[in-house]
């Protein structure tokens, strides 16, 4: 998988930044195509004072203008990975992420557990919590394995603050542990990305852990 620019904004006010944001994703299509990426992650954007149905609503009308511009210059195999974001003025709520991906191809979820929980100020304390998201992606999309980022993490009335080691899973959630066991007992295919401070380190602790656990 690879990640897209940050600074993407699907329902950007300026007509520019919207034309720059179709770039970024057209220049990571490409990317991906050369080297296989499986899917190209990239955040929404952010609703900048507006309701989120219109924030979707212009969402929708650049992916149509991305996909033209792609059919254009020839690029052909892609999946883009609308991201769940963790602030709560950013269009990317598990609800929109999932909308984004059922009204086009060529689109799949990226879902961030951190980010919702962080969005939800806390929302993922124990296994059953995750049974919302996966219910409400198997509802409404066919997906074959689920990609997915995993941290702990800080948050604050806004949302997310800081990205935290699963050392610190004492003091900051969510627990690996709940995660993992649920996707065992339901048998979910997913592919997680550990984005905590000590990417390698955790990456190893979370494979230990699955192992443990199956």
């Amino acid at each position: 998988s690879m990640h897209a620019p940050y600074y993407i904004n699907l329902c950007a006010k300026e007509e520019s930044k919207l034309d720059k944001s179709i770039g970024h994703l057209i220049a990571a299509a490409r990317a991906g195509e050369w080297m296989g990426a499986y899917r190209l992650v990239f955040h929404p954007g952010a609703y900048l004072n507006r309701k989120p149905e219109k924030a979707m609503e212009i969402s929708k009308n650049t992916v149509n203008r991305l996909f033209e511009e792609l059919e254009a210059e020839g690029i052909e195999e892609f999946t883009f990975a609308p991201e769940t974001t963790g602030k709560r003025t950013q269009l990317g709520n598990v609800g929109e992420v999932v909308e984004l991906c059922a009204t086009f191809d060529h689109f799949e979820p990226t879902i961030d557990f951190a980010h919702v929980h962080a969005r939800g100020r806390g929302f993922l304390n124990k296994k059953e919590d995750y049974n919302c998201i996966f219910s409400t992606i198997e509802d409404q999309l066919d997906i074959d394995i689920l990609h997915c980022h995993f941290t702990t993490i800080e948050y604050g009335k806004g949302g997310e603050v800081k990205h935290h080691t699963l050392d610190e899973s004492d003091e900051y959630g969510p627990d690996i542990h709940d995660l993992l066991s649920n996707l065992i007992d339901n048998g979910w295919n997913a592919n997680i990305i550990c984005e905590t401070p000590l990417r390698d380190v955790d990456s190893l602790k979370m494979k230990k852990i699955y192992e443990e656990l199956k």
